[in-house]
């Protein structure tokens, strides 16, 4: 496959395009060959990039996290989820209720039967819920929904098994590219598809691969031979930990610019013992603040509880919500 990268506005894209008649390599144009689901994009001129391994060589497992296809089922608060429920049930015609579930044409609708759980369509009116629990819907943003598969277009049952106090789901873009910012955030509860932003794919990556924490989804034989390596002691925890201070550092980005724009992330494993240590505990203190106190709790890092900065609070109150995705503006 042959690439070129053209940039500019949208019209100077297209007169570009009008301009492209051959594969002259002279012209800007790179051969691609890529294998193993890798993205069709030319490795990057940065040498030492290619050294790094990628973040998916270290945890080996990933996957895209929740995907709804309606909205309802995530709100900020379970009274909220509550009422919809009731709304949703208060008619039994099967036809207002399916179009309060927002039926899409492929997929699961009212009819459908999801485990041992009963079809929507089949409920009676005063039927309660299936537990509310916490969803991480977008980076930071920690909203609330059904544990209720009949919902999800896609629910991921495999992150669901997984979830644990212990755990914890890295979220990085695997097709997606990076171009500013953090190149990972972290959850503490089973993310949604676009939790890193709007064109997720396969992009979570647990720590643990199953609930009970015994089994770390980092590649076989690799903590024995870092601990081996720096002469300390390197758990599932403190590798994470080392990985989070590197990603989710915006000088992480500004330094790998380039590559980044057509490579997922990749990592770069320090030989020094004590710069893995100082990165391990700078990656703590991360990891505690962005899953909000429930992770990497310590000695003044208090469990579940972050401490609130001065000054740090809304200027205006918010009273109220656009009526449209064009009143939404963003200010830097």
């Amino acid at each position: 496959m042959h690439y070129r990268r053209i940039r500019g506005t949208r019209a100077e894209k297209f007169e570009k395009l009008d301009q492209l008649h051959h594969l002259d390599p002279a012209d800007g144009w790179t051969v691609v060959e890529a294998s193993n689901g890798e993205p069709f994009m030319p490795e990057s001129a940065d040498e030492q990039w290619s050294t790094f391994p990628l973040l998916t060589d270290l945890f080996t497992w990933q996957q895209p996290g929740i995907m709804y296809n309606r909205s309802w089922p995530v709100a900020p608060s379970p009274v909220t989820l509550q009422r919809r429920w009731r709304d949703l049930l208060e008619t039994e015609e099967a036809a207002e209720r399916a179009e309060k579930y927002v039926t899409p044409k492929t997929g699961r609708n009212i009819h459908t039967k999801v485990g041992g759980l009963i079809p929507l369509a089949n409920l009676p009116a005063d039927a309660e819920p299936e537990p509310i629990v916490r969803v991480g819907w977008r980076s930071f943003d920690r909203q609330w929904t059904f544990d209720d598969p009949r919902l999800a277009k896609t629910e991921s049952p495999a992150l669901w098994q997984a979830l644990s106090d212990k755990q914890i789901f890295l979220v990085s873009p695997w097709s997606a590219r990076i171009s500013h910012g953090p190149a990972a955030t972290v959850s503490t509860a089973v993310p949604d598809k676009h939790y890193y932003n709007n064109r997720g794919g396969k992009d979570v990556l647990p720590l643990y691969r199953d609930a009970a924490a015994t089994q770390p989804n980092i590649t076989n034989g690799l903590l024995d031979l870092l601990s081996d390596w720096l002469d300390t002691a390197v758990g599932p925890e403190d590798f994470l930990a080392y990985c989070y201070a590197i990603l989710a550092h915006p000088g992480y980005t500004v330094t790998f610019t380039e590559p980044l724009d057509s490579s997922a992330a990749r990592v770069p494993i320090t030989a020094d013992r004590e710069v893995f240590i100082w990165a391990v505990e700078l990656g703590r203190s991360l990891l505690w603040l962005h899953t909000f106190g429930e992770r990497c709790s310590a000695s003044g890092r208090p469990a579940k509880r972050v401490t609130r900065r001065d000054g740090l609070e809304w200027l205006t109150p918010v009273t109220s919500i656009p009526a449209t995705t064009r009143d939404l503006h963003y200010n830097s």
